[in-house]
């Protein structure tokens, strides 16, 4: 079981340290790493540096949803101006008939459509990258007994711990990118957080040894670290998921 981080609405900012990436803050204060960007207005690829202070509370900038909205509707309001083009048409009485699959074409709204999807960009990458989220395919990290499990709620425990031998294998979850691997987080001892896509975060704790490295790409089932016992009182793995910054229980995630 880690020991609990400050909850983020104690403090209300952070002092980048060496080591920090904004992963591992986002984890520290139980924050969404996306959010955390947002209000701080860090764009991908997250780089921060050692003095840097970051806010903790406030405001994400909203899409603006509705400015895009407005846009769209006044050029189908002006549409209607540009639409008397197409009136003469029906001046060629002999292919009436014909004449209409044309107006179609031409009173096409998808280039309005189109323009409004540019608009939206945005909302419907996050909208994707939520439907792929759900197609991950989790496996475990280690084999071995579950001697703690997960606390729902304010609960000490926010993943569940492995029982294992010291210099086990431990292997991703889930495909993904190593955003930390390091032992800057207090009661994680050597620790890697895996990034799987936007949503989730995975995190393997105590480790004797750590073999990837900030930036790899890993696959499920590939060896990342080796169990220990860093900054715990017995050899075992710590091992958590988050969703948007959320704790959530590894057991209705992992094969049974």
């Amino acid at each position: 079981m880690s020991a609990p981080q400050p909850a983020s609405s104690t403090i209300s900012h952070h002092v980048v340290a060496k080591g920090d990436t904004l992963y591992a803050i986002a984890w520290r204060y139980n924050l969404d790493y996306k959010h955390l960007s947002q209000i701080n207005k860090i764009t991908p690829p997250y780089a921060i540096k050692p003095g840097q202070v970051l806010q903790l509370a406030g405001v994400a900038p909203r899409v603006p949803y509705r400015v895009s909205q407005r846009k769209v509707r006044q050029v189908k309001a002006k549409s209607p101006a540009v639409a008397p083009a197409p009136a003469p048409a029906p001046k060629v009485t002999q292919s009436l008939v014909s004449a209409q699959p044309k107006p179609s074409p031409k009173v096409r709204p998808p280039t309005v459509i189109n323009r409004s999807k540019k608009s939206t960009k945005k909302p419907v990458v996050v909208k994707t990258s939520t439907v792929k989220s759900k197609s991950l395919v989790w496996g475990w990290p280690v084999k071995g007994k579950i001697v703690s499990s997960f606390s729902a709620g304010k609960g000490l425990n926010k993943g569940i711990d492995i029982a294992a031998k010291l210099g086990e294998s431990v292997r991703a979850a889930a495909d993904g990118q190593v955003v930390y691997a390091g032992s800057g987080l207090r009661g994680y001892g050597n620790l890697i957080i895996v990034k799987h896509q936007n949503s989730y975060l995975s995190a393997y704790a105590h480790n004797s040894l750590l073999l990837a490295k900030e930036g790899d790409d890993v696959t499920r089932g590939e060896k990342i670290a080796e169990v220990g016992g860093s900054g715990a009182t017995a050899i075992k793995l710590h091992f958590e998921i988050r969703r948007d910054g959320v704790p959530v229980d590894p057991l209705k995630y992992l094969p049974r």
